[in-house]
């Protein structure tokens, strides 16, 4: 499988974090990862885990009770 610069995963906040490992393995180093699906309530747990594993959150909307976020390898 290829490096691709984005990285679209629109999936309930247990599978991201479960599968992170095999999600980042497609996001090139200067690539963007856009994780969405996500409930308000559960995008700390989610974005803590993506932190955890190297990268930041660079922007994140929220629309009623959904929340997303675009993610970047920290430099």
């Amino acid at each position: 499988a290829g490096k691709f610069t984005v990285v679209c995963a629109n999936l309930i906040y247990d599978l991201l974090i479960e599968e992170q490992r095999r999600i980042l393995s497609y996001v090139s180093r200067q690539g963007t990862l856009v994780l969405a699906g996500i409930l308000k309530e559960q995008f700390a747990k989610v974005e803590r885990a993506y932190e955890t594993a190297g990268l930041r959150l660079v922007r994140s909307r929220g629309l009623k009770e959904w929340r997303s976020g675009a993610f970047r390898f920290r430099d």
